[in-house]
């Protein structure tokens, strides 16, 4: 397995956890607002794009929130649905394959280092949104923060992540770089 599969596949596990513990799916989240179910909403959006571009598809015409009007049990479903064919796409996955992606052609890899990032992050919005804590296991972490401090700050901020904030007493590596992009547990 390389490393992008493994990321991936981690991303998407950690999603799955923090869905299957979630309970008030109407509970606000650490991001702005966002509630639980909104950003499973984006993050299966994030997921499908990724597929899409896995597939030989244009990843920026896949819309990236994918509630529809179906409510919870449908999201989850979604969710459910798309993660698994993810799970599978991602072992096949060629990567040398050069794909479609916002920031133009790219090797799998690269295009998918967003993706990965989205997941993580999300996953510890949703453990945040039910006042759990998660901390990332070291390699997504890593990989978190290297994409993210890739960023210029100007665009950091002015796309989805907001003013960083002072992270609590105590607070772990996760919540320091949760802080950092701006996030708070609710």
């Amino acid at each position: 397995m390389s490393d992008t599969t493994t990321l991936f596949a981690e991303g998407l596990d950690l999603v799955s956890e923090q869905v299957e513990a979630t309970t008030d799916w109407r509970a606000a989240s650490p991001c702005e607002l966002w509630t639980a179910l909104d950003v499973l909403a984006h993050v299966t959006g994030t997921v499908q794009k990724a597929l899409t571009a896995m597939g030989g598809g244009d990843y920026a015409g896949t819309p990236a929130d994918a509630a529809g009007d179906g409510g919870e049990a449908e999201t989850v479903a979604r969710w459910h649905d798309t993660a698994a064919r993810a799970a599978d796409a991602i072992i096949s996955a060629d990567p040398s394959q050069v794909v479609s992606s916002p920031r133009g052609e790219l090797p799998l890899p690269q295009a998918l280092a967003l993706p990965i990032a989205d997941l993580a992050v999300h996953a510890w919005d949703l453990a945040a949104s039910s006042g759990r804590a998660l901390d990332l296991p070291d390699e997504l972490l890593a990989h978190v923060e290297n994409l993210v401090r890739s960023i210029p700050e100007e665009q950091l901020r002015s796309g989805p992540f907001g003013p960083a904030v002072e992270p609590p007493p105590g607070a772990s590596e996760t919540d320091r770089l949760m802080a950092y992009l701006g996030r708070t547990r609710a």
